[in-house]
């Protein structure tokens, strides 16, 4: 299991861990080696002997020392709000897909949005329980006929009402494929293909969008989301942001 303590508590960055089992680990050969995961390298020659304690054959180079206090700090501090968080995102990420999912274009009354992440599964109602699901929502936003809009559109138009939405793979082209329906697409791909070109076959820019809620997280950040969201079903308001779109990629290009 990886572990970012950026995204469990913002800082430090740059510095993560991993939890194995070292019966697991064990069962690993690394074909290559670098500093400070080896004993013995034998110069000139092929010759080496991996570090004997196993977590250190997989820690390349000097590790970020002089952030790791901040992790101490952020554990402690995280662990004091960790009971009342499932209860409180859960009841946050169930208000905003619900709210998202009930949203309507008003000239053809189609959805504005389509949720692709599993809802949460049941409501909390006391702390010390735990979700079914994370507080990450993924999700594309559809024009009044029912296509999908540019996520470079979303992500520019959001970021214009200082809200800050993920736009993209994820860091996942196994999940986002399986989310859009893209697996026989990704059959498709040859050596040397192009983000543009496989873009260009599958009629769209490829990704969605991900609202990831937090410790930071309020009502007042999912509320901002919805306003943005009511923002695109309403046609007048659709196309200033549109304009506005447009006339950033125009004035890229010059």
């Amino acid at each position: 299991m990886a572990i970012s303590f950026y995204k469990m508590f913002g800082f430090p960055t740059g510095v993560g861990a991993l939890i194995a089992k070292e019966s697991f680990l064990a069962q690993l050969t690394r074909p290559w080696f670098a500093g400070g995961t080896v004993d013995v390298v034998q110069a000139p020659g092929t010759l080496h002997t991996m570090a004997a304690d196993i977590h250190e054959q997989f820690e390349d180079g000097t590790i970020n020392y002089l952030n790791l206090p901040a992790i101490t700090d952020g554990l402690r501090f995280l662990s004091a709000y960790l009971p009342f968080l499932p209860l409180r995102l859960s009841t946050l990420t169930d208000y905003l897909i619900t709210s998202l999912t009930q949203l309507r274009h008003e000239s053809t009354g189609t959805p504005v949005v389509r949720v692709l992440s599993r809802p949460p599964t049941r409501r909390l109602k006391s702390v010390g329980e735990q979700a079914g699901t994370g507080s990450v929502i993924s999700l594309i936003f559809l024009s009044p006929s029912g296509d999908m809009l540019p996520l470079s559109f979303i992500e520019h138009a959001s970021t214009a009402q200082n809200i800050s939405l993920r736009t993209g793979c994820m860091c996942n082209p196994g999940g986002a494929a399986a989310l859009l329906g893209l697996r026989d697409d990704m059959n498709l791909l040859y050596p040397g293909v192009t983000m543009r070109k496989f873009e260009e076959h599958v009629g769209h820019e490829l990704g969605v969008v991900r609202i990831s809620l937090g410790l930071a997280s309020n009502f007042q950040d999912v509320w901002r989301v919805l306003r943005f969201a009511a923002g695109l079903a309403r046609e007048e308001g659709r196309e200033l942001m549109w304009e506005a779109w447009t006339e950033s990629k125009t004035a890229r290009v010059l």
